[in-house]
Order: structure tokens, then sequence, then C-alpha cells
């Protein structure tokens, strides 16, 4: 189970540009979340499409990793 608490406060410690980064990137999901009927892209799809980009660490193993990273970026899309 993830701490959603725990992922906005980090997200809250990122330094001021890479939030408003982070803000403008959801709020171009939220405008793809819109048109969720015509596009066929819901917040999982979204998320897993999104995830590397956002989240990803030089050390990590993309494959390896990508499940628990996806579903870090849906909690952040979905809050």
């Amino acid at each position: 189970q993830l701490d959603i608490d725990k992922i906005i406060s980090l997200c809250e410690e990122l330094p001021i540009i890479n939030q408003y980064i982070l803000s403008y990137l959801l709020d171009f999901i939220d405008k793809i979340l819109e048109n969720q009927k015509d596009n066929k892209m819901d917040e999982d799809s979204l998320a897993t499409v999104f995830a590397p980009n956002i989240l990803r660490s030089p050390d990590s193993d993309v494959l390896r990793d990508s499940e628990i990273v996806k579903k870090v970026v849906l909690v952040i899309i979905q809050n």
C-alpha cells in the first residue's frame, strides 16, 4: 500500500521549479483526461505512459521498477 500523504509531501519538497513543471504536466494530463471518452486514455494508461518520464533514477532498472513507479505516478495524478 502506498502512503498517499508521503507521496504528496515528497512532491512538496521538490525544488520550486520542479514543482512548477510537475504542476504544468499534471494540468496537461487533466486536459487529456477531460477527453478520455474520445482518446481512451484513463488515469491508469496515462500513469503507464508518463511514469518513466516523471519519476526515475539514473541508477534504477526501468523494467524492474516500472510497476511501483507507475503506482506512485497514478497516486500523483489522482491527487
